[in-house]
């Protein structure tokens, strides 16, 4: 049996797990460039569509008018008020408003079945995406290309890769110049033989052959035909692509930011202007309208207006569409907290490269709301039976032993916790929280209220424990009730009497009574024996004893009777 172990190889090895470990994270970069990539193409569908929405308003409103402005012309020209080509004119109108309604309608459905198709839904349920409601409200302001540009260094993956591939090019020319490292090594070795000719036993051969070695090895490269060099020469290359490689990508990565928000400047001048052409237009249009229905204005000046107030709506349309569309891409370049409320843990620092992936990283943890806190209690499976929401809760924690805490029950939740074969099941509690003592993390000790009694007779628990014997009560007589389910015991003269009771709830210190005794008695809940001077002081040191313990055997006990009692 022979033992071989490297001591150090350059370091090798270690360079191997941490060239494996930035592979590994390449590969979950190159995932998350995927995800962006998804992630853009469903964005631009989605405004494609709200963007065709939007004409599809406008190509119905323009129908609706059409169809009017030709009732109207039918009518007129029915009075001779205007020619049978100019009716004729409005007609075609109508039927190329509807034409453009229906390719309109078209191209939704269209843009739909792309977007179900990138999210890989193939039922056939009506599927549709949620209009935004449209308000007055002033635009965003864009921020400064350096801003984002500095935001995206920090979040675009494709950036993120790029720099791991510079640390693994490092790692490559570490490997390379370890080749021309020594290396060492030691070795040890057991061995024993044995041979059919000898006329020992195999098992003296076996000693008697017995050896053992171990050394130590220095292994120096002398000449290699400059294979170490050439490797290294080739990791140095391979390092020097990757960093203008990153160059480039962020050369490019500024020059998409700067286009972007090129885009978003002038598509909000853009929009601006077109609101306000489009008011304009709108307010001409009414006003040829009713002109036209007075035989003030001809059937020409009308059909002008109206492509011209269609055209407007359109461009308020498209500006708007392309200003969501240019806000979208710069906000890539920004990470956001979707609450707002108190920062409770940073998982990053400045200046860190994180990256999006199917798993989203953990950046920071947010408290939205520390007034209104939720305490998460383990209830056993004995007692989750009378957990309802609503029900009444108290609880203490260590910080503040002296306060107690109230609250409420707001979900009991359906999955079990095994935990050393015991069976858990978690409650959620709502507490209050005005002052701010109560903090995350906190451990509670929770009190939960599954029925509460008021103004009710009741006795301690104990005393429904208590079993006399004739040894413990000396001489006292026992008057007992064996078929009693429940009952206590009493002192009657010279007599130590049963009691049947009917008891109600209890909460383990108290137990209700409901019938049998009443308020005032006197009930037994254990006895406590008096020693005599004569057992001496090891005696006197534990005369209280359990009502349940074994007795003493000794004769000279004098036994008076004291009683512990409790009060019904």
């Amino acid at each position: 049996m022979n033992l071989n172990w490297t001591i150090w190889n350059g370091n090798r090895n270690k360079n191997l797990i941490k060239l494996n470990e930035l592979t590994e994270q390449q590969a979950q970069a190159d995932s998350a460039i995927q995800a962006n990539s998804i992630q853009e193409q469903i964005t631009q569908l989605y405004i494609q569509i709200l963007y065709t929405k939007e004409a599809l308003t406008v190509c119905q409103q323009s129908l609706a008018t059409s169809k009017k402005n030709e009732q109207r012309a039918l009518t007129m020209q029915q009075v001779g008020s205007i020619s049978k080509a100019d009716a004729a004119q409005l007609t075609a109108q109508r039927a190329n408003d509807e034409y453009n309604l229906t390719a309109t309608e078209s191209n939704l459905r269209n843009y739909k079945r792309q977007l179900k198709q990138l999210l890989e839904i193939t039922t056939d349920d009506e599927f549709d995406v949620a209009t935004p409601e449209t308000t007055d409200t002033p635009l965003q302001p864009i921020p400064s290309i350096a801003n984002v540009y500095e935001q995206a260094l920090q979040t675009r993956p494709e950036i993120a890769q790029q720099r791991l591939a510079i640390d693994a090019s490092q790692v490559n020319i570490d490997i390379a110049r370890a080749q021309q490292l020594p290396t060492i090594g030691v070795s040890a070795g057991v061995s024993t033989n044995t041979s059919s000719l000898s006329q020992n036993a195999w098992g003296t051969q076996l000693k008697n052959n017995f050896s053992v070695g171990a050394g130590v090895t220095v292994s120096i490269p002398i000449f290699d035909g400059r294979q170490s060099k050439t490797a290294i020469n080739k990791a140095n290359l391979a390092r020097e692509n990757n960093i203008l490689q990153l160059q480039n990508l962020q050369t490019q990565l500024h020059s998409t930011i700067e286009s972007y928000w090129i885009q978003a400047y002038n598509n909000q001048a853009k929009y601006q202007a077109a609101k306000a052409n489009t008011q304009s237009q709108m307010t001409s249009y009414e006003m040829l309208s009713e002109q036209f229905q007075q035989g003030l204005k001809n059937i020409v000046e009308l059909m002008t207006g109206k492509i011209n107030l269609l055209q407007a709506q359109q461009q308020v349309a498209s500006a708007q569409e392309s200003v969501k569309q240019a806000q979208t891409n710069l906000s890539y370049a920004t990470i956001t907290s979707p609450i707002d409320g108190i920062v409770l843990s940073k998982s990053v620092e400045e200046g860190q490269t994180v990256a999006a992936s199917f798993n989203t990283p953990e950046l920071f943890t947010i408290a939205q709301d520390l007034t209104n806190m939720q305490v998460v209690a383990n209830v056993d499976e004995a007692d989750i039976g009378d957990v309802k929401p609503g029900e009444r809760v108290t609880f203490t924690v260590d910080a503040y032993p002296d306060d107690t805490f109230s609250g409420m029950v707001k979900q009991v939740r359906q999955e079990a916790t095994t935990t050393n074969n015991v069976v858990t099941y978690e409650v959620v509690i709502s507490a209050p929280n005005s002052d701010l003592k109560l903090k995350p993390g906190l451990t509670a000790n929770v009190t939960i209220y599954t029925a509460e009694r008021q103004g009710v007779l009741s006795v301690p628990s104990k005393a429904f424990r208590f079993n006399p014997t004739q040894d413990l009560v000396g001489g006292y007589h026992i008057i007992d009730k064996p078929n009693a389910k429940n009952k206590v015991w009493v002192i009657d003269g010279k007599n130590i009497k049963a009691i049947p009771v009917v008891t109600g709830m209890s909460d383990g210190t108290k137990t209700q009574i409901i019938s049998g005794i009443s308020e005032g008695a006197t009930v037994i809940t254990g006895i406590q024996e008096a020693i005599s001077d004569e057992d001496g002081p090891e005696a006197q040191e534990g005369k209280e004893e359990s009502p349940f313990g074994p007795k003493r055997p000794d004769k000279d006990r004098k036994k008076n009777g004291n009683g512990n009692t409790g009060k019904a």
